[in-house]
């Protein structure tokens, strides 16, 4: 057949349709990830919660590449290489499905750093710091500078907790919890309560607090308001703690195509309208697939979902319950060393395992061998934690 010169009238249909095919996928490309859409870009994404997993950073199920991130506290201090399992993160960046993302900030806090007050209760798995009880779980990790576990927390030692609070009880639920030693401040976290104007003071669970002096608040204070707290360092206790600085406890208020935030039910006024973890959230649309009975203040829930205008607007909402507390799954990639024939360490962690749980043969799990690991936070009552594999697959 012979072919048309590229002047013929029909050359040049074919030439303007293949055009406008061009620039339609131009601007689909130009306008991806906006708003979530075709999924040619990566998204936008912001993911709050517990460190669960290494071989860059997973939170909430998401495995973040961190090579380019900056990692630090909440005070901005370098941290990049001290992250811990447990730690409950702040991770900022892209996302390009619900597996895999690339993080631009990870910032991490504990909620609570203060001395213990009295006597640890190991058979209730309780100890007290600042007047707020906490809550040591089967997934509670254990940092190595408590080398017995619970049983290295002792009155008057200082620990710094993360977790996630029931400000309804004033009770913090532990993901890690880690010896400090003369911390430059103390800090806690909770609902403002008893709220004093004229003298400058309110409580939070037990404790009363003077802000007559602080001259870094950053939140309008009212009772019932969460709030985040420096305290300076006294011993002993004093009748009223010196806040040094005063913020709310979450400030992403960037839009996000993705988000995903694990927490506390902090404020609740029905179950389309509440906030986590200080965020407000829009659940007129989500889905509950654990059903939405018993949402109230101090419920844990993950919600999964887009931040717009401040606002987080959910399509999930899931309950989570007591085996989701204490039976929370750890994921670690990276290589061997220190293998023994009951145990390894991967990532700075240490792996318990049985050969039943490797996947493969036995004998390729040698020191350097590059491996997935899936486990489970052992028993930390007489020693820090270690994790206890369910899974081991090699990794080229």
């Amino acid at each position: 057949m012979k072919k048309p010169s590229p002047s013929s009238p029909n050359a040049l249909r074919r030439w303007t349709g293949v055009l406008s095919a061009v620039l339609a996928a131009g601007i689909v490309i130009a306008c991806g990830g906006g708003g979530g859409g075709s999924g040619a870009t990566a998204g936008s994404a912001l993911s709050a919660g517990p460190i669960t997993g290494f071989g860059s950073v997973i939170v909430n199920g998401v495995r973040f590449n961190d090579d380019n991130a900056s990692v630090t506290d909440d005070d901005g201090a370098d941290l990049r290489g001290k992250l811990k399992l447990g730690m409950f993160a702040t991770v900022k960046g892209s996302q390009d499905d619900g597996i895999s993302g690339t993080a631009s900030s990870v910032v991490v806090g504990g909620e609570l750093q203060g001395p213990i007050e009295g006597t640890p209760d190991l058979g209730a798995k309780t100890f007290v710091v600042l007047g707020q009880t906490v809550e040591v779980t089967g997934s509670t990790i254990f940092d190595a500078s408590l080398t017995n576990g619970f049983a290295s927390l002792t009155t008057a030692t200082v620990v710094e907790v993360h977790g996630v609070l029931n400000p309804a009880s004033n009770r913090l639920q532990a993901t890690f919890i880690e010896k400090k030693t003369n911390p430059s401040s103390f800090k806690i976290q909770g609902l403002v309560k008893t709220l004093n104007a004229g003298s400058k003071t309110f409580s939070i669970g037990g404790i009363r607090i003077n802000y007559s002096s602080t001259q870094d608040v950053r939140v309008t204070l009212a009772n019932d308001v969460l709030v985040r707290v420096r305290l300076q360092p006294q011993t002993p206790a004093p009748s009223e703690w010196v806040a040094t600085r005063i913020r709310a406890p979450e400030s992403n208020t960037e839009d996000r195509d993705e988000a995903e935030v694990e927490g506390t039910i902090t404020s609740f006024t029905n179950t389309a309208t509440f906030s986590v973890n200080g965020i407000a959230v829009d659940a007129s649309g989500a889905s509950f697939p654990k059903g939405s009975t018993g949402i109230a203040v101090g419920t844990r829930v993950e919600v999964k979902g887009s931040i717009r205008s401040s606002v987080l607007v959910a399509t999930r909402v899931k309950l989570e319950d007591d085996n989701d507390v204490n039976k929370m799954e750890f994921e670690l990639h990276g290589t061997v060393s220190g293998l023994t024939a009951t145990s390894f360490v991967v990532r700075g962690v240490t792996v318990n395992f049985t050969p039943g749980v490797i996947v493969g043969s036995p004998a390729s799990l040698i020191n350097g061998a590059r491996v997935e690991v899936k486990g489970q936070a052992a028993d930390s009552s007489g020693s820090s934690t270690t994790i206890t594999a369910v899974s081991i697959k090699f990794e080229s």
